[in-house]
């Protein structure tokens, strides 16, 4: 028969654990389980700002199966360590080619208005996005123009990222790697 310190310690022992699992059941109701917000956390690797790394966006949320009558090249490449990733080629009025990728979010900001002229998209207007932290452009940010027009925002809303402009989380990971063994 266990004596009155044991069953005290096992009592301590067994709300300890309660506690825990209370603390954890708060957490948990104070989430936002938003399809967008599981989107993001569940991401295969991050899409990073070339320039700073900084995250923009995920692999998870490349879009694939739109694709622009404007596109000069539209092809399935290998990125990112993602087969089929499509990368699309566009021309703006200056000559400028840009090589994209779509995504349904970034994180990149912009601080323009929006424009339809020359628009890659037909019926979305776009706007110019930068990094947040060291402004670099990394792509265009595109809503539907029905709802720019009602000023409401817009689930029809998607990035167009510059290829040349981001770079994936293992490929910046594999140089730190390659550059700690070279250091040994």
């Amino acid at each position: 028969m266990p004596n009155s310190k044991m069953k005290l310690k096992l009592w301590t022992y067994r709300a300890d654990i309660l506690l825990q699992i209370l603390a954890v059941l708060i957490q948990l109701a104070n989430c936002d389980f938003s399809v967008k917000n599981i989107e993001k956390t569940i991401s295969e690797d991050f899409l990073l700002c070339r320039g700073c790394g900084n995250n923009l966006s995920n692999t998870n949320l490349i879009i694939n199966n739109l694709i622009s009558e404007e596109a000069k090249y539209a092809q399935n490449e290998t990125l990112f360590g993602i087969k089929e990733v499509l990368v699309q080629e566009f021309e703006n009025p200056l000559g400028l080619k840009f090589k994209v990728i779509l995504v349904k979010d970034s994180e990149c900001h912009s601080n323009s208005g929006w424009s339809n002229y020359s628009t890659w998209f037909k019926g979305y207007s776009y706007k110019s996005c930068f990094c947040p932290r060291c402004g670099s452009i990394v792509g265009w940010m595109f809503q539907n123009d029905d709802s720019i027009e009602k000023d409401k925002s817009s689930k029809d809303v998607f990035y167009a990222l510059i290829v040349t402009s981001i770079v994936d989380e293992h490929f910046v990971d594999s140089l730190l790697i390659r550059e700690r063994i070279f250091r040994e």
